[in-house]
């Protein structure tokens, strides 16, 4: 179904419904439906649901300041996102990791080679974000923002049949990728990949 879809059109149409703002008299009611349908935590949001002013708000919301404790020791590494682990490895044989039985070269999905190089055989994790979890990410690590680079492309479904039937989605996926340097040395790619529904981003230190 997703090959013929226009995935592009649908995501617009769900982007400009969620940006549409809710009366202040339904907000509650609406966003703790949607938060019960899909098994969101509010306890965890930074302010009441009734302060809100619509879903794609609510959808992009912050944390309570104490609601996730970071290790900020030097050289620790710390996950971007909630989510549930899917893969992780390290990227080895040829610059090729693998996600749920697709393997990609690393060069591919950063559509960077330099960049590629320079993490041969380094650690990965993939993790995956469904609508229950908190959508945004942060640095895992110590550092500073070296560049980033935007990858234009389709906007699969992410979900596991989805992936077990589109050989290297990620790499085919519209992706958005940003270059940490590590305090101490060291490369890290933080690599966000778009999909159908959730094909926006934007990113706080390049306003």
């Amino acid at each position: 179904m997703w090959r013929i879809v226009p995935k592009r059109a649908v995501s617009d149409a769900i982007g400009w419904g969620v940006s549409l703002g809710i009366p202040a008299r339904l907000r509650e009611v609406m966003l703790s439906r949607f938060a019960r349908l899909y098994g969101i935590d509010v306890s965890e949001a930074e302010k009441p649901l009734a302060e809100y002013t619509g879903f794609d708000e609510f959808f992009t919301r912050k944390l309570r300041p104490d609601a996730r404790p970071v290790d900020d020791a030097p050289g620790r590494v710390v996950s971007p996102a909630d989510g549930t682990i899917v893969e992780g490895g390290l990227a080895t044989a040829g610059k090729l990791i693998q996600a749920k039985g697709s393997d990609f070269e690393l060069a591919t999905l950063l559509d960077d080679p330099e960049a590629a190089a320079r993490l041969e055989g380094g650690a990965y994790l993939i993790t995956y974000l469904s609508p229950k979890d908190y959508h945004r990410v942060h640095s895992p690590v110590g550092g500073r923002v070296i560049g980033w680079r935007h990858v234009p492309g389709t906007l699969f479904s992410v979900g596991a049949a989805t992936i077990r039937r589109e050989p290297g989605l990620f790499v085919r996926n519209e992706r958005f990728i940003t270059l940490i340097e590590m305090d101490g040395g060291g490369l890290v790619a933080v690599v966000m990949v778009a999909a159908v529904g959730v094909g926006h981003v934007t990113v706080s230190y390049d306003p």
